[in-house]
């Protein structure tokens, strides 16, 4: 009984380390071996002894590791500022979250060790948009810019971003609007012109939308990253008909999570399993796969056939970053671009746009960031006034 009793004590302080502490699983693993230390004191059986004994030394070496990978020997990214707290991510009805409205002094400051990697801050409209250079009542047409954060512009003040820079080289041509937002991918950008949101912002003709792409995009429209199944993210699915359709939210399993995945939350905090377990290292609830590929080519479909019926005589563009990472490589590239190309999406790539371009190159890329820099926005502003816009 006394050794039964040990066991739940070891089980109930464990959960209650795991729901509020950082690094849990370090003193889960030092609470577990002093609960098999007490086992060996308290146990008869020379078997359960030597059981506990062994146990006890796993435990203990567990943690060690688990401190081991999470300890920062190296330095490491760090941020601070007030545009990352919930406050700045407030529900969206049919986006999921978005920008909070009428933002005056959200700011933001990301560090590589001691170093500032940048000093950001920005404001929002009465719409909950980004600002983008002033319009002009002259002006009869909009551009409209959709995408993640490399839209939103993280990293720099609202003068740098990329819709900021095409407002002033084109004010006399187009007003600019800024529907990206940390974190989004093309499921918030269907959602919005599917919802007619873009009505409620947009005081101007839709002429152009242009859609700043990367292949981790099809992770997020596929809800693989645990923010957007923790958001009221829009959720897309193929039906038997091979036909896209609204299947509801990705919160709408969170809100009722399976044993499954409650468990797998459970041990996705841990370091040693983050190595071992690619997904939990990535905060993913699995691999991505040749369906949320094909997903994800339907909804950038889907939002350009939409987007140009609801605006006769509109085009929608793709602005392609070639973005490596753990789960796209070359060939995932070439696919992405290989179908796209096949359903006539005008697209056109960051690396034939910016001279000489490579990833993470600190000239198009903040470093230890990967955003874009203002010189590269400036640059890709150009090209959007000379080969998109006429």
């Amino acid at each position: 009984m006394k050794i039964f009793s040990t066991i739940i004590f070891g089980i109930v302080i464990s959960l209650l380390i795991i729901k509020t502490l950082p690094a849990a699983y370090i003193w889960v693993g030092l609470v577990w071996s002093i609960v098999f230390v007490i086992i060996f004191k308290l146990a008869k059986n020379d078997l359960i002894k030597t059981i506990a004994v062994n146990l006890s030394m796993l435990a203990f070496l567990g943690s060690i590791l688990e401190f081991y990978f999470w300890a920062p020997f190296s330095d490491k990214i760090t941020a601070s500022g007030n545009m990352w707290t919930h406050e700045f991510y407030p529900k969206h009805p049919v986006l999921g979250y978005s920008p909070l409205s009428n933002v005056q002094n959200a700011y933001g400051k990301k560090y590589f060790g001691k170093q500032i990697i940048y000093d950001m801050s920005y404001k929002t409209d009465k719409n909950g948009l980004r600002v983008s250079y002033p319009r002009s009542e002259l002006n009869k047409n909009a551009i409209l810019f959709f995408g993640c954060s490399i839209t939103f512009g993280d990293g720099l003040n609202d003068n740098h971003t990329l819709p900021y820079r095409v407002g002033i080289l084109g004010k006399n041509e187009v007003n600019t609007y800024n529907f990206g937002y940390s974190g989004y991918g093309p499921h918030q950008m269907l959602a919005a012109i599917e919802n007619d949101l873009i009505t409620q912002s947009v005081e101007e003709k839709p002429k152009y939308a242009i859609y700043s792409a990367m292949p981790g995009h099809i992770l997020r429209s596929a809800g693989l990253q645990s923010w957007i199944v923790s958001w009221h993210d829009p959720h897309y699915e193929i039906d038997k008909n091979d036909k896209l359709y609204h299947a509801g939210y990705f919160d709408d399993e969170f809100e009722r999570p399976p044993l499954k995945s409650r468990i797998y939350a459970i041990l996705s905090n841990s370091y040693i399993l983050k190595k071992i377990h690619k997904p939990f290292a990535y905060n993913m609830k699995r691999l991505q796969n040749e369906d949320d590929l094909k997903r994800y080519i339907k909804i950038v479909v889907k939002s350009r056939d939409l987007f140009e019926l609801q605006n006769p005589g509109s085009e929608f563009h793709v602005i392609f970053w070639p973005l490596k990472d753990a789960f796209n490589n070359d060939e995932v590239l070439e696919k992405t671009l290989s179908q796209l190309k096949s359903h006539n999406i005008r697209i056109h790539l960051v690396s034939d746009i910016l001279p000489e371009y490579y990833q993470n190159n600190p000239y198009y890329q903040i470093a230890f960031d990967s955003h874009p820099t203002p010189y590269a926005n400036n640059l890709l502003a150009e090209y959007i006034l000379k080969n998109i816009i006429h």
